[in-house]
């Protein structure tokens, strides 16, 4: 089965950041929609990859490897029985235009980064890596402006660029022309997807202090303030979701422990973070339920059960708010 995505390390972080500070920086609130931005156009593609014929192409997502002192991310590697794409995606809006390989806003004439010069730098380091393993085959690379907002005027015919309009076509062209996957593919995907990386060496997240963190219920979705249901649930009233005690306990553990890792999870420290609007007997019953007991002298420390069990919970979110804002794009497409 094809390897899907997973949420990158700097999303869940500056998820975890816009919903846990006090007050967030425009700085930070721009790179969060930034990254954001991007996972969508992956998550976007993704979609479209996983409707072809697996049995013809195999795709994987989000891969990132050092070679020689050198880290290199690739966001979609597509395998077929006789070439490799590589496909960087990018999720750009608005009208450009393309001179002297270099790329600008087509009204306020802004230069931005050409994602061509990554591209090179990513296939020349690809190949190092399949050197590594001993295997010769085809490269085709391309980037991929998976928006259909998106229009670059000047573009050559033959360029590697891919627009939206274009991309099931090119995918249709390449299931059409290729074999079955042999066994050796497989094994190639194996040995891809086990030689990435799950965290980039280069990964830098600006520093808070713990005074900086709002206590109480916030919303993972808007990250508005939570109001009380009940007993048992809270309700935004911002996006109009509801969430149980256990998920906003898990959330306000999960989303602390992105932020402050070393930080040891009690009962009496969950109450404060969130504010003792959930009782301590509630937050031990739920703490209990999902994590090891280690008993420290007077008080109990809860560890989790599972390394990455934080990542499975906060990216089922972070997941549920790209599916709602897709659906919404698609829409407002069917109406213009």
């Amino acid at each position: 089965m094809p390897t899907s995505h997973f949420v990158p390390d700097s999303l869940l972080y500056y998820h975890a950041l816009l919903n846990g500070k006090k007050n967030v920086s425009s700085q930070e609130a721009r790179r969060y929609d930034q990254i954001f931005k991007g996972y969508l156009g992956e998550r976007r593609l993704e979609e479209i990859l996983l409707q072809l014929d697996q049995s013809r192409v195999f795709p994987l997502f989000n891969l990132l490897y050092e070679i020689n002192g050198s880290e290199f991310q690739i966001d979609v590697v597509l395998l077929t029985s006789n070439t490799i794409y590589l496909l960087e995606v990018k999720n750009f809006t608005g009208d450009y235009i393309i001179e002297n390989n270099k790329i600008y806003s087509l009204h306020s004439r802004t230069q931005i980064y050409n994602p061509l010069h990554q591209l090179e730098r990513t296939e020349y380091l690809f190949k190092k890596l399949l050197d590594k393993f001993n295997i010769k085959m085809k490269i085709s690379s391309h980037v991929v402006f998976i928006n259909p907002r998106f229009v670059l005027y000047g573009a050559q015919v033959q360029s590697p660029f891919l627009f939206a309009s274009q991309v099931e076509r090119f995918l249709k062209r390449i299931v059409d022309a290729t074999r079955p996957l042999t066994q050796k593919i497989y094994v190639l995907a194996e040995k891809l997807s086990k030689a990435s990386n799950q965290s980039s060496i280069y990964n830098r997240f600006p520093k808070i202090n713990k005074s900086e963190i709002k206590k109480g219920t916030y919303c993972i979705h808007c990250f508005q303030s939570l109001e009380r249901k009940g007993i048992t649930s809270f309700h935004c009233k911002n996006c109009n979701k509801q969430f149980k005690n256990e998920e906003i306990i898990l959330q306000i553990v999960y989303q602390r422990y992105v932020l402050f890792p070393e930080d040891q999870v009690t009962v009496g420290k969950v109450a404060g973070w969130c504010n003792h609007k959930i009782s301590k007997p509630t937050i031990r019953r739920i703490l209990t339920d999902h994590f090891n007991i280690q008993e420290n002298g007077r008080y109990t420390v809860y560890t989790f059960k599972q390394k990455n069990q934080h990542r499975e919970f906060l990216s089922k979110y972070i997941n549920e708010k790209v599916k709602e804002e897709s659906e919404q794009i698609k829409i407002s497409l069917t109406l213009a």
